[in-house]
This record gives C-alpha cells, sequence and structure tokens, in this order.
C-alpha cells in the first residue's frame, strides 16, 4: 500500500503504511549476526515528516521497510 499511496503521491498515507508495515514486522525480522541500521533511518524519515518535508519521509520509510522485509525473507527463507 505504501508504494501504491507514492504513486498517488499521497505521502502522508503512504509513510502511515510504511510505518504500519514496520510495526507489523516487529523485532525479529532480522537474521541472527546481521546488523541493522534501519532504526537511525527511521527516526530520520520521522523528523523530515515533522519538518513538512512528506515526500523524502516517505521515501525513506519506505526503503527502510524494503530492507526490513528483505531481512525478514532471508531470516525465515520458508515465508517465500
Amino acid at each position: 500500500m505504501a508504494s501504491e499511496r507514492m504513486g498517488a503521491r499521497d505521502y502522508q498515507v503512504a509513510f502511515k503504511a510504511a510505518h504500519l508495515g514496520i510495526e507489523a514486522l516487529g523485532t525479529r525480522y532480522r537474521p541472527r549476526r546481521v546488523k541493522d541500521d534501519t532504526t537511525l533511518k527511521i527516526a530520520a524519515a520521522e523528523e523530515q515528516l515533522a519538518a513538512g518535508r512528506a515526500e523524502e519521509a516517505a521515501r525513506s520509510l519506505g526503503e527502510s521497510l524494503r530492507l526490513r522485509i528483505d531481512l525478514y525473507l532471508r531470516r525465515y527463507p520458508d515465508v517465500q
């Protein structure tokens, strides 16, 4: 849904959808011994949104969601 809303230039909803996706993945999304820096990127996206840069924030948060999904699929390969 986040990417659909980006295409429609509905950046606030895209941000919210990406945020919900990140929350749904929870904290057990990455394989053991894999470092993940998306927490800092998520915080930066939230600051961008607060500063009125919704498009940039939505893109950044969407990228973090995609990275976490990729890590999730590496941790749980049977899900694919």
